[in-house]
């Protein structure tokens, strides 16, 4: 499959950045999501893994690192579903002493309810069947929360965040998927760990545009 010029360059520019953001110390974070697959993804992970992308939904991800362990220690470490449900209310007035979003609290709540009355597994087989289509259900999972939440539980996709947008539109991609896509297939790395790379690299440099810019030219 023929893939666009600029993504060639694209490619050499990804390499370069993820050495880069290694380099900054956040080799941790990218094998993190290297490793991730959600064939192997547990009850904790999927419920910790969906609370952390509503409550970063519009807010810097510095202020939700800070909350979140005690935000988790609210909701029991993410233990399960059952037992979160069965404090349901004190689940919620624990948690909004801390993170002051009813909203956001309450999507929490109602997923951990449905992972209670349906079942991860269950749960599990329609994701790996419908993938992001499904995870759409959910409340408070979006456009762009969906495929947040999908890249952080092993789907290989891309997540148009603010940073990204930028990005792609500086190369004239038609998404921050398509552009993954082809710097994928040139150089065999996932698509979410490219996504990662980028989004890192633009919260670690505010110029980081410049370098797209001169791709396209």
């Amino acid at each position: 499959m023929a893939v666009p010029e600029q993504a060639k360059r694209l490619a050499l520019l990804y390499f370069k950045l993820k050495r880069e953001v290694i380099s900054k110390g956040y080799a941790t974070e990218i094998a993190w999501q290297e490793d991730i697959v959600l064939k192997d993804i547990t009850e904790i992970e999927f419920l910790k893994e969906t609370a952390w992308v509503i409550l970063s939904s519009g807010m810097r991800e510095s202020i939700i690192q800070r909350k979140f362990k005690d935000i988790s220690n609210v909701f029991y470490n993410w233990e399960s579903a059952s037992l979160i449900i069965s404090n349901r209310e004190e689940c919620m007035a624990n948690a909004l002493n801390l993170f002051n979003n009813e909203r956001k609290i309450s999507a929490i709540l109602k997923i951990c309810e449905q992972v209670y009355l349906q079942g991860f597994t269950e749960i599990k087989r329609y994701i790996f069947e419908q993938g992001v289509p499904y995870l759409k259900q959910f409340p408070f999972m979006g456009p762009a929360t969906s495929l947040h939440l999908a890249k952080n539980i092993g789907l290989s996709v891309a997540k148009p965040d603010r940073h990204m947008v930028r990005m792609v539109n500086a190369v004239g991609y038609n998404s921050a998927q398509a552009m993954c896509d082809d710097i994928a297939l040139l150089t065999g790395e996932d698509v979410a760990v490219i996504d990662l790379v980028f989004w890192r690299y633009a919260t670690l440099n505010t110029n980081y545009l410049e370098l797209f810019k001169a791709i396209a030219n």
